[in-house]
């Protein structure tokens, strides 16, 4: 998971995004009124009202879904068209916009009514892959995942349930790619895995990191054995300069096959690449070589 800065995404939304946005919100809000009023005036039961309103808000967001995918056409330039959470360019998914505060609902508080008034809400939105934001069953691995409409948060504070609370003093417990302090909660094994920075099972660190993985899906078994041979090229590229290195201090001309391995992993850690903060990681295991520092400390 890389850090993404909330201030490059506003700079990436279109000049007009404001206006559509509270234009959808003023929508959502007069058909939650209308569904109101109209039961009130039928003579409904409060929890005949309260069906009502809710059903009405479900079916003004879902028109106005539109406006998130908007929003993701301008922004997804941001992490090279790659998912927020797990840096995979995968062709099949129709990589949707997910509401990082889920819209309609809540899975860990059922009355909770979802952060509706945050449907609209550039910073509540994330560039994610198919696998990440929905449910999947990895049969092969026998794994499952999938954000869908999970917001587990360390209490208190409790969630917050309505516009006028505020919704930015919750403590999320999945980990955000646009919190700086999250991203480096989590890391990769060499065989592929995701895992936990922290390794005290005790820390909210390490129960935030685990609950990512699982909800995003993060050891779904494509990822890992991509993530895994990341680690098996940068390890193959590595001892192949160190051959070269060696063959080169005894006097052969060995430099520009020194070059072609360390353009090679330049591909694979560069900012665009698929799994990169993974790749990243796995060089990091070489940092002993000045090469190798000097790479992980170039801008790329």
């Amino acid at each position: 998971m890389r850090y993404i800065d909330k201030d490059d995404i506003r700079i990436l939304l279109p000049g007009d995004w404001d206006e559509k946005a509270d234009a959808a919100l003023r929508y959502v809000e007069r058909k939650m009124k209308e569904a109101y009023e109209s039961s009130i005036a039928e003579g409904k039961t409060s929890d005949e009202v309260e069906k009502a309103v809710k059903a009405a808000r479900t079916a003004a967001i879902q028109n106005k879904s539109d406006l998130w995918s908007y929003a993701g056409h301008h922004v997804k330039s941001i992490m090279h068209e790659k998912c927020w959470y797990c840096e995979t360019k995968e062709v099949r998914s129709d990589m949707p916009v997910d509401h990082f505060r889920p819209k309609n609902s809540v899975a860990e508080c059922p009355t909770h009514p979802g952060y509706w008034w945050l449907a609209f809400h550039w910073e509540n939105y994330r560039y994610s892959c198919t696998f990440c934001n929905s449910r999947r069953v990895d049969v092969e691995n026998q794994t499952a995942g999938g954000k869908q409409d999970h917001f587990p948060i360390i209490q208190p504070p409790a969630w917050a349930g309505d516009p006028d609370a505020d919704w930015q003093a919750e403590r999320p417990v999945l980990l955000d790619p646009t919190n700086l302090d999250d991203v480096s909660l989590l890391t990769y094994h060499e065989n592929g895995y995701p895992r936990e920075t922290c390794q005290d099972e005790t820390a909210d660190e390490h129960l935030r990191a685990r609950q990512s993985i699982y909800f995003y899906h993060l050891d779904h078994i494509k990822a890992v054995r991509a993530r895994k041979i990341l680690a098996v090229k940068i390890r193959d590229h590595v001892e192949n300069i160190d051959r070269l290195e060696r063959l080169r201090q005894a006097g052969q001309d060995t430099w520009e096959d020194i070059k072609y391995h360390k353009r090679e992993i330049i591909k694979l850690i560069r900012e665009k690449a698929a799994f990169c903060t993974a790749a990243k990681i796995y060089l990091q295991g070489f940092r002993d070589r000045d090469w190798v520092k000097e790479i992980l400390d170039r801008d790329l």
